[in-house]
């Protein structure tokens, strides 16, 4: 596979992909194009990377006027001081990325994220996304990614099984701790 090659689909949904090196991309069907760990130029522009080693981490842009969740390899654009609140523990950091516009951007944090917790299996997930066109659960694995993410446990939600339910899955949050 040509990695300097770009690749349009048609599909819904998301896939993990793999090359013959063992470099894994996203691939975000019906929009984007495959991206990998380094960013690409092509022509003037540069292919924005997935980077699953910025998993967990918060960032802020230059003017620190955005801020961005990045899980799964992709930044999460938090659209206001209300999902903020909605989402993060007080006190977390956020650390400026001077390339920030090179990572490749998921779906944003928009009003109507929150964390929610099944009420028989304990499981917390994450939900967001456009109610009129594609919500989705993200169960996020293990508490130390749930720590990591600097979200707050004060302000989960538990709801029935039934509910969670009735949202399709994305796909789950879960990432390799860094090494202290």
């Amino acid at each position: 596979m040509n990695t300097k090659s770009c690749l349009r689909v048609l599909m819904r949904d998301t896939a993990m992909t793999g090359d013959q090196q063992g470099r894994s991309g996203l691939q975000l069907r019906g929009a984007i194009v495959m991206a990998f760990a380094s960013p690409l130029q092509v022509g003037v522009r540069i292919v924005k990377s997935i980077r699953p080693d910025l998993n967990g981490r918060r960032l802020i842009n230059e003017e620190k006027t955005q801020t961005w969740l990045v899980f799964n390899g992709l930044r999460h654009y938090v659209t206001s001081a209300q999902v903020y609140d909605a989402l993060f523990r007080p006190g977390v950091n956020f650390d400026h990325l001077p390339d920030l516009d090179s990572v490749a951007e998921g779906p944003d944090l928009s009003p109507g994220t929150c964390l929610v917790s099944d009420s028989e299996t304990g499981e917390i997930y994450l939900i967001f996304g456009d109610p009129s066109i594609n919500i989705r659960k993200y169960a996020i694995k293990t508490y130390e990614n749930f720590v990591e993410l600097g979200l707050n446990e004060a302000v989960v939600r538990t709801v029935p099984p039934i509910v969670l339910a009735a949202i399709p899955a994305g796909r789950p949050i879960h990432f390799t701790m860094p090494s202290s």
